[in-house]
């Protein structure tokens, strides 16, 4: 939560990897791959900090698998100085209220 009076310095920004051709987003392959952390005991955050990833010469899409993949690839993994508010939403999720299960809306 954000309280009144902070900085983004106090928002927990997590970095998700995305591998490219190009060095933007024309050329984006396969899936990204995001960086957990931990702050204040909480290992996620909807706030990522998008890094490009130059695909090495060969490379089939989805060979990366992890951020050590992605550390080891030799890249000097700049950020593309753009945060976006990126959910990681599970296939087959109802995206429906956590309490009402969509029978009803809460009440304000």
């Amino acid at each position: 939560m954000i309280a009144p009076g902070s900085t983004a310095a106090n928002v927990p920004i997590q970095k998700v990897y995305l591998i490219t051709t190009t060095g933007g987003f024309d050329g984006v392959i396969g899936k990204s791959i995001i960086e957990l952390h931990r702050v204040n005991g909480n290992s996620y955050s909807d706030f990522m900090e998008i890094h490009f990833v130059t695909a090495p010469q060969g490379y089939m899409e989805d060979t990366f698998k992890s951020v050590v993949d992605v550390t080891n690839s030799g890249d000097t993994l700049p950020s593309a100085e753009i945060l976006v508010n990126l959910p990681v939403v599970p296939v087959a999720a109802l995206l429906q209220h956590s309490v009402t299960k969509g029978t009803s809306y809460a009440q304000s």
